[in-house]
């Protein structure tokens, strides 16, 4: 029952992440014809609700603990296992990496912008040739940085019980030494991303995480 409750949950949270994510696709016909002062203030006003603390960015961030939680607790069932492991990798890619490397720096100067009846256009869209002062912000939401520092923490708080069991109980039976590896490869790119922002929120639980589930990979090696 558990099971299927959870599994529930994360698919509706999956799709509605999807949905979000989806409607930029569906809009950007439209929005490409926009002038630009238009489109920034589009930006500036319509698209907040995707980033915390409205519902997007709780949204993001629920979707991608619970993928995890359910890979978790399916561990024993191979194949269900390997597919929520690989969305959840999937998740993971997109949140924080794509997000952070490609995207936040564009909304960055988004936001920066002051759009005023002085702005002076040579296109009617977005090209070139638009002349505007753009200021970078120097430091991300701060809602933001406790979010992604928590889920760091969480996700490290996750991998505990799986140390206390191998290492005190010696019992390392059923445990995947490729899909530990990936949560590996998972804590090393949010540590990555910790550094890259200079946010030690982030940065220093993953040290914790990275070295737990480096203590489940050896301890599958030495008593599996």
């Amino acid at each position: 029952m558990l099971i299927r409750s959870w599994r529930f949950v994360t698919i509706l949270l999956v799709s509605l992440l999807l949905g979000l994510a989806f409607a930029h696709v569906l809009e950007r016909p439209a929005k490409m014809r926009y002038d630009a002062a238009l489109y920034i203030t589009l930006q500036k006003t319509l698209y907040v609700a995707w980033g915390p603390p409205n519902v997007g960015g709780i949204l993001e961030p629920a979707a991608i603990l619970a993928t995890i939680s359910l890979a978790f607790i399916l561990r024993k069932r191979k194949r269900a296992f390997s597919y929520t492991l690989g969305a959840g990798i999937a998740l993971l890619l997109a949140f924080p990496v794509v997000f952070f490397w490609f995207v936040a720096p564009a909304n960055e100067v988004f936001l920066a912008v002051v759009v005023d009846s002085k702005l002076f256009l040579t296109e009617t869209t977005m090209g070139p040739n638009l002349t505007i002062p753009v200021v970078h912000m120097s430091h991300s939401d701060p809602t933001l940085r406790r979010l992604l520092g928590g889920m760091s923490i969480f996700t490290m708080l996750m991998t505990i019980p799986q140390v206390l069991t191998i290492w005190f109980g010696h019992q390392a039976a059923g445990v995947s030494i490729l899909s530990w590896s990936a949560y590996l490869l998972s804590a090393v790119l949010w540590f990555w991303l910790g550094i890259q922002k200079h946010d030690k929120n982030i940065y220093l639980p993953c040290v914790g995480w990275i070295a737990l589930d480096t203590a489940v990979i050896v301890g599958v090696v030495i008593y599996g």
